[in-house]
């Protein structure tokens, strides 16, 4: 049996000491998953995201920033002024799902025929590939 209602080392509410359950409290939609893929990819502006090819229904992603930004995985930057225009950053904590991703896609790719695959670095080892390739942001052949 879980526990509920627990709380973590820093007084937050939790509602279970599954460590599952927790992520899952943090992005365990579909579309959060999406918004951080789609950071991970360079996406940084609310129009970008939008634009993502899964069509996120612009309330959702709104709720969703917002989301993530509550749970420091992404940081809202104003980059212009007049008017107010703002750009989205992945924290470290929201860069650390990246191997999460790597291995979901791994596993869809295994067992739903037809899906794409990403290009080679979500395969290969876990480092960073968002820093130097655009790695599960289009439906191009692996690399």
């Amino acid at each position: 049996m879980y526990k509920c209602a627990c709380t973590s080392p820093d007084d937050q509410l939790i509602r279970s000491d599954c460590p599952i359950l927790n992520g899952l409290d943090v992005f365990g939609d579909k579309w959060a998953l999406v918004i951080l893929r789609d950071l991970l990819c360079s996406k940084e502006t609310y129009n970008e995201l939008a634009d993502s090819p899964e069509k996120i229904p612009t309330n959702r992603l709104v709720e969703r920033l917002k989301m993530l930004e509550t749970e420091e995985m992404l940081v809202k930057e104003q980059y212009q002024s007049k008017p107010k225009r703002y750009k989205y950053l992945l924290t470290q904590k929201g860069k650390d799902v990246l191997p999460i991703l790597q291995e979901l896609a791994k596993w869809s790719n295994t067992y739903f025929e037809g899906s794409w695959v990403p290009p080679k670095a979500v395969h290969g080892n876990l480092a960073p590939a968002f820093e130097s390739e655009q790695w599960y942001c289009s439906r191009s052949s692996p690399g």
